[in-house]
């Protein structure tokens, strides 16, 4: 996703185009990780045209694997998204 700085209110994030097929959903996140992304925002200067992670999938996941590999876990971006849901 292509999550840019003006996607973000307060604990309100924008998806634009998600994979429901919709033009795009709300999701709300927890207070303190929305108190997180504002701090990172403000720290990293960033502007709302801004892409909040400049990351591709590809990349993220090659991430999220390595460091399951560093805990001798098998990790996946799903696996993240299932534990999150529940």
């Amino acid at each position: 996703m292509k999550i840019k700085v003006s996607d973000v209110a307060n604990r309100k994030l924008v998806l634009k185009e998600p994979k429901s097929g919709k033009e795009s959903e709300v999701a709300f996140m927890p207070e303190q990780i929305a108190k997180r992304l504002h701090d990172y925002i403000q720290q990293e200067n960033l502007t709302p045209a801004d892409r909040i992670f400049p990351i591709c999938y590809s990349t993220a996941r090659a991430l999220i694997k390595s460091l399951g590999g560093r805990l001798n876990v098998v990790l996946t971006p799903h696996d993240l998204r299932t534990y999150s849901a529940t």
